[in-house]
């Protein structure tokens, strides 16, 4: 097994794809053929702007989430994806916030860090996406946001590990 070097992916999420995050996961890293991306750190802030995002989709359990593998037909495949932590940031007074706020998380293989039913050979290849669902179901569970219009930077920095 060998590492690549370091890389910085800087996304800044625009209000359009906050509200369409449950159909239309973003793509943060490209995947790269015949590697895992491991990621070192995660940095999320949160610009709000005139209106707020309602992130209640019925109990305050909407999270955003990274994940690697495939999508299809706009959701993650459940068959081939590693989530990571089950979820890096609850949206309730986060996204929703009036005022800005950020948040920093740990390397992708650390204790949070969650398995997944699939094998790790239908990830490489993969990506990093960033996803928004409803925690108290599945993982597909959940519904868009319908208002608000700040903004969100995501920046990870990450490698590649040779799979």
């Amino acid at each position: 097994m060998s590492y690549f070097p370091d890389y910085t992916a800087v996304v800044t999420l625009t209000p359009t794809q906050l509200k369409t995050l449950h159909t239309a996961p973003v793509l943060i890293a490209p995947g790269v053929a015949g590697t895992i991306v491991d990621i070192k750190s995660i940095f999320c802030e949160m610009n709000p702007g005139t209106a707020t995002y309602i992130v209640d989709n019925g109990g305050g359990s909407d999270v955003l989430t990274l994940f690697t593998g495939t999508v299809v037909a706009g959701v993650p495949n459940l068959n081939s994806l590693l989530n990571y932590a089950g979820g890096i940031i609850l949206a309730t007074g986060f996204v929703d916030s009036a005022t800005p706020i950020a948040t920093f998380g740990f390397g992708w293989w650390g204790a949070g860090s969650s398995g997944s039913q699939a094998p790790a050979s239908v990830i490489v290849g993969a990506g990093i996406y960033i996803y928004q669902f409803d925690s108290n179901s599945n993982f597909q569970a959940g519904q868009n946001w319908t208002t608000g219009n700040g903004t969100m930077k995501i920046a990870i920095t990450y490698s590649y590990v040779e799979a």
